[in-house]
């Protein structure tokens, strides 16, 4: 194949392929629906009720509930500017050692491929609602709330640890795991970033992100 067919089937890939920003306009428009199933359809008032009935008043609740319907579309609001936040962090915190190691690849193939890769956390997210959705309401806890489908803490007693090092443990998934091995091989693809580099990198920026979590909840735990 000659250097200009060579070109032209490249060419015709790209633009084939959707763009960074609607990859991201798209990730952000499932999380926002994601949100509001889970806030319309998944919390209900029944599963309220089931969940403090004992500690607070049923009109208390109905209170509650009111303010968190007016709040909704304040969440829905924010959910742009924090996922381009987070990927924005995650992307620098993974620029930076490659910068580092002098290894050339561009703030915008990064920011693509943790855009790609986080499209995992949201089909974690539709998962969670199918499997809070088919669980009685009567079983559910604000513990089993807070679980993430197929994590370590699934098959352990987590009742037995402190938040902090739940919150740690939980975040061990099959997700979690995807989501790593997504970025790892987009590196390797896409940044030509060697296996064993594109690997030691983004496991340290996961341990990082992790105890970074695990410090903010210690933190807010020991305080209230």
């Amino acid at each position: 194949m000659s250097d200009s067919q060579s070109v032209t089937v490249a060419h015709k890939e790209e633009c084939h392929q959707l763009k960074t920003w609607q990859l991201f306009l798209f990730l952000v428009t499932m999380n926002i629906i994601i949100t509001f199933i889970y806030s319309n359809f998944v919390m209900t008032k029944e599963l309220y009720y089931n969940l403090f009935s004992a500690q607070f008043k049923i009109s208390e609740i109905d209170k509650f509930m009111n303010l968190l319907d007016r709040i909704l579309i304040i969440n829905l609001a924010i959910i742009p500017l924090f996922s381009w936040i987070k990927i924005v962090f995650v992307t620098f915190m993974l620029q930076f050692p490659l910068l580092v190691m002098d290894k050339e690849i561009s703030f915008n193939i990064i920011f693509r491929g943790v855009t790609i890769s986080n499209f995992l956390y949201s089909i974690q997210a539709v998962i969670k609602i199918v499997w809070i959705t088919l669980t009685p309401v009567e079983k559910i806890t604000n513990d089993y709330l807070a679980l993430n489908p197929i994590a370590v803490t699934n098959f352990i007693n987590y009742s037995s640890y402190s938040k902090p090092i739940f919150t740690l443990l939980n975040s061990i998934n099959i997700f979690e795991v995807a989501w790593l091995a997504c970025i790892i091989i987009y590196l390797k693809t896409k940044g030509n970033i060697a296996a064993i580099n594109a690997s030691i990198i983004t496991f340290l920026m996961w341990v990082l992100l992790l105890f970074a979590q695990f410090g903010i909840i210690y933190y807010f735990a020991q305080r209230f």
